[in-house]
């Protein structure tokens, strides 16, 4: 049985890709290259939008802490209260995985 679990230890290890492990905040270069959206919502009024991250005014190594921390709500004016990369299934409004 232990013969078992270490082969199923090796094939994991040598399966595993160390360069998909994310080693800091997710960029709005990120967001670009990989074309989601970005999420954005308002903790005041609950406002949500999708952004075109390509429309963005910030550079691609900005971070999405950085980047939301310096937008404002479109329907209260009050600054973003969150943001995050987009995760509706594609095609389908308002559907999340899960």
């Amino acid at each position: 049985m232990w013969n078992v679990l270490a082969a199923y230890a090796k094939l994991a290890i040598h399966d595993f890709n160390l360069e998909a492990l994310m080693t800091g905040p997710v960029t709005i270069g990120d967001l670009r290259r990989t074309g989601t959206d970005l999420e954005v919502g308002c903790t005041r009024c609950w406002n949500v939008r999708y952004v075109d991250p390509f429309g963005l005014p910030f550079h691609g190594n900005m971070a999405m802490p950085e980047a939301y921390k310096r937008m404002r709500c479109s329907r209260c004016g009050e600054k973003a209260g969150y943001s995050r990369p987009d995760a509706r299934i594609g095609g389908v409004t308002g559907q999340y995985p899960g």
